[in-house]
């Protein structure tokens, strides 16, 4: 990276977010301006909470004034980070994501009979700190973006990053971005992918792929992480492997039963928020592309495909109803 003045990089964009969006105005420019200049402590204290989607997560959100700081920071380093990962990592990386990791899985289950499920315990509060911030040094060189960058991870005690942080996104990428290049250039796995902590490593050979899954808990322990063993084991790709909210076959693939179930909840909750007062339809538009399949499902039964196309190019649609 160029030896660059951060402040002045933080403080382009928030000229940008002022002028083209309107996201803040001149009296949070200032305040935020005079603490960068003189130094100060970027790191606030985070307001923590719970949510309980599928299991319990606690969510630290950061101070407004770190987030937008934050932002800035990710901005100059994420491009960094992002030219060493390989090619199928799919987590909060642009041109990525959620639908292309299941395209991907999809293409992989119909090369291969078997397939290996990892997942990392815990995996956000495990992340030891002293060994991502090696990873970090491996690759920003700049005084000013590593401290700023210190005082985000010193913000929280060892081991453990906050899952809300959008810099923890890339934190988290990078913690296991060494395993991804020992699986596919040492191990030679040629058919990997992985979407954050959900390890997934295809072959047509079962032993082959137990001693992987030994290889793989070795290596997580080398970075203080621990292997879930109750979810890392081997499918057959024939009987359909669950990953990324969908039961997957190598020829279609369906959305798994508690995901609609918790759609059909949260739509339920929304519309009566919405019968209150207390939000608006722009609101619940947010949720769908398109506003009137929502108060379609309100009111009834809305068809949504769930089944995609598979070898015979034919696509299925189910039932969708928020009242059952």
């Amino acid at each position: 990276m160029k030896k660059a003045n951060l402040e002045l990089e933080c403080f382009r964009y928030l000229i940008r977010l002022s002028c083209d969006l309107r996201f803040i105005n001149l009296k949070h420019y200032e305040f935020i301006s005079q603490q960068v200049n003189e130094i100060g402590r970027m790191v606030g204290g985070y307001k923590q909470f719970c949510i309980y989607d599928s299991k319990k997560r606690l969510i630290s959100a950061a101070p407004y004034r770190d987030r937008v700081v934050q932002h800035a920071l990710c901005n100059i380093i994420e491009p960094i980070f992002d030219r060493i990962f390989v090619y199928d990592s799919y987590a909060c990386r642009k041109g990525k994501g959620s639908h292309e990791a299941v395209e991907r899985f999809t293409e992989f289950s119909r090369k291969n009979d078997y397939v290996l499920k990892c997942d990392v315990k815990s995996y956000f509060a495990s992340i030891d700190l002293e060994t991502l911030w090696q990873f970090i040094l491996g690759k920003i060189k700049d005084k000013q973006a590593l401290w700023l960058i210190r005082q985000i991870i010193d913000s929280t005690v060892s081991p453990g990053i906050p899952i809300g942080n959008l810099a923890s996104q890339i934190f988290a990428n990078l913690y296991l971005n060494e395993l991804d290049h020992s699986l596919k250039e040492d191990i030679k796995c040629t058919c990997y992918l992985r979407y954050m902590d959900d390890l997934v490593v295809f072959g047509s050979d079962k032993t082959w792929l137990t001693t992987v899954r030994g290889l793989v808990r070795t290596k997580l322990a080398e970075i203080k992480l621990v292997m879930h063993e109750d979810k890392s084991r081997i499918y057959e790709t024939k009987n359909g492997v669950p990953f990324l909210g969908y039961h997957i076959w190598p020829s279609h693939r369906l959305v798994l039963t508690q995901n609609i179930r918790r759609f059909r909840l949260r739509m339920k909750k929304y519309f009566k928020l919405l019968e209150r007062g207390v939000i608006n339809s722009q609101r619940i538009s947010s949720l769908r592309d398109k506003p009137a399949k929502c108060f379609a499902a309100a009111r009834g039964t809305i068809m949504t495909p769930i089944i995609y196309a598979g070898r015979t190019g034919t696509t299925t649609t189910a039932s969708v109803s928020p009242n059952t």
